[in-house]
């Protein structure tokens, strides 16, 4: 064991850099990202200020965040839920007349 001591060595080492480097590469990356595009002077996201939000009126708001298609398709299905119960309620009492009747 004696004799191959720096082979286990450099295997430890060679290790040790591996997860080192992967590890320095990463948050070069995140720093990076970071910088470039969410927090430095030419991100994309300075744009969306809390104060131009702000001065947003109303119908620029809606035009940005609005849900036109959302809105529509929930009242199409507001109103298939409300015929399909309304059918529900007649079957029902057509059921209930069939009974009586027999």
């Amino acid at each position: 064991m004696s004799d191959n001591w720096y082979e286990i060595s450099h295997d430890y080492l060679h290790s040790y850099h591996d997860i080192a480097m992967d590890q320095c590469m990463d948050n070069i990356l995140r720093q990076a990202v970071d910088y470039h595009l969410l927090s430095g002077p030419s991100s994309p996201l300075a744009v969306f200020s809390q104060s131009w939000v702000i001065d947003l009126d109303t119908a620029k708001l809606a035009l940005i965040a609005g849900e036109e298609a959302a809105k529509e398709r929930r009242e199409i299905l507001r109103k298939t839920r409300n015929d399909l119960k309304k059918g529900l309620e007649i079957l029902r009492h057509n059921q209930s007349t069939l009974i009586t009747m027999l």
